[in-house]
């Protein structure tokens, strides 16, 4: 390539933030971050720690335009709370995305009452939030008031109704087997 090829060449840049209380797990996981965006992505990487950041920019060897839109979502994914491995479908599969919201979009609720909506989602030891991800094929984290959905449009409407249900003080095993009747005939569609 010639040099007046090599400044033809428009290159894109971002920065995503990251908060300062996810700093630390961030770095732990550098590894896990930096090698699916160079490798699958074709995109430069780097952590610039004196503005808490993650830069991201296209290079000459990315091939696609999106390549970097779709980065910026896996790294956002990560420091909601996602493990990397969840997060790395996002790369994968174009019609994944997360969705965040929180219990007061349900109902607003006060003091101890906050607790055992939170603890109608996760369940007896992780088990509705565990079957609410395999039902749906999705990924919850729960993190205080706010639930972030990691999926495709349609689960995620599915998981967002169901958590709704046990926010506004539904049995677990009702709302679960609801879900799995939805579920059914949503796959029977397709």
């Amino acid at each position: 390539m010639t040099k007046k090829e090599e400044k033809s060449i428009s290159y894109e840049m971002r920065s995503i933030r990251v908060p300062s209380r996810k700093m630390k797990a961030v770095k732990e996981m550098w590894m896990k971050i930096y090698t699916p965006i160079v490798m699958q992505c074709k995109l430069e990487i780097r952590m610039n720690l004196s503005t808490q950041c993650i830069d991201i920019r296209t290079c000459k060897e990315t091939l696609s335009p999106v390549a970097i839109q779709r980065a910026e979502e896996f790294i956002n994914a990560i420091t909601l709370g996602f493990s990397p491995e969840d997060a790395l479908s996002i790369l994968r599969d174009d019609s994944l995305y997360v969705n965040c919201f929180s219990l007061e979009d349900v109902r607003i609720l006060r003091h101890h009452h906050i607790g055992r909506a939170i603890g109608r989602i996760a369940g007896s030891k992780g088990k509705v939030k565990n079957n609410l991800e395999l039902i749906t094929s999705t990924r919850i984290v729960i993190e205080d008031k706010n639930i972030r959905v990691l999926g495709t449009a349609e689960n995620i409407s599915l998981v967002r109704t169901a958590v709704s249900k046990l926010i506004m003080g539904s049995q677990p095993a009702k709302v679960c087997s609801d879900l799995r009747i939805i579920s059914k005939k949503v796959q029977e569609r397709l």
